[in-house]
């Protein structure tokens, strides 16, 4: 009795990672057909304190990793609470 529910847990696992590998081969596969589908993008909302640092890494970050980046620059905390 132990030995056939083994069996059938084993089968079971079996089943999960071929099913995961399946979906990854699929999430691949559309990938290399559809180009456009594996480029990624950022929205970034930034205050004007952090823009200086943001700026000289932005052009190094979008070359190493492909990601676009669209920034909106939104006021500070600080800036916002005067009149």
């Amino acid at each position: 009795m132990a030995g056939s529910l083994e069996l059938v847990f084993n089968k079971r696992r079996i089943g999960l990672i071929v099913n995961a590998a399946m979906r990854i081969l699929l999430a691949i596969a559309t990938f290399l057909v559809y180009p456009s589908a594996a480029q990624a993008q950022l929205k970034v909302i930034i205050s004007g304190g952090f823009s200086t640092s943001y700026e000289q890494l932005l052009p190094e970050f979008e070359s190493s990793t492909g990601i676009t980046v669209t920034t909106l620059s939104g006021a500070s905390q600080e800036r916002a609470r005067r009149p």
